[in-house]
C-alpha cells in the first residue's frame, strides 16, 4: 500500500472488511499486483540504465543463489 495514513483510511472505512494480506507490493486494497504492474517499470529501469535483460521472478532465485555463496552454503540463512 502506499502509505500508512491510506491504510489507515481505508480501515477506517472498511473496518472488519477489510482484508491485509502483509504482502510487500499490493494494490490500493491490498491485492497482488498484476504481473504487468512490476514487469513494465522493470523493463523501463532495464532499458533507461543499458541492463541486461532479466525476468523479475529470478530475482529471488539469484537472490537466494547469493545468499547461499556468502555465508558457505548454510540454507539456514535463506529464510531469514
Amino acid at each position: 500500500m502506499g502509505n500508512d495514513g491510506e491504510k489507515s483510511l481505508y480501515l477506517d472505512v472498511l473496518g472488519d472488511e477489510y482484508l491485509d494480506y502483509n504482502l510487500v507490493m499490493a494494490s490500493t486494497f491490498e491485492l497482488p499486483l498484476d504481473d504487468g504492474a512490476i514487469r513494465k517499470p522493470l523493463n523501463q529501469l532495464i532499458k533507461e540504465h543499458n541492463l541486461p535483460p532479466v525476468v523479475f521472478r529470478s530475482l529471488g532465485h539469484s537472490s537466494v543463489t547469493y545468499k547461499l555463496k556468502l555465508n558457505g552454503g548454510d540454507n539456514e540463512i535463506i529464510y531469514v
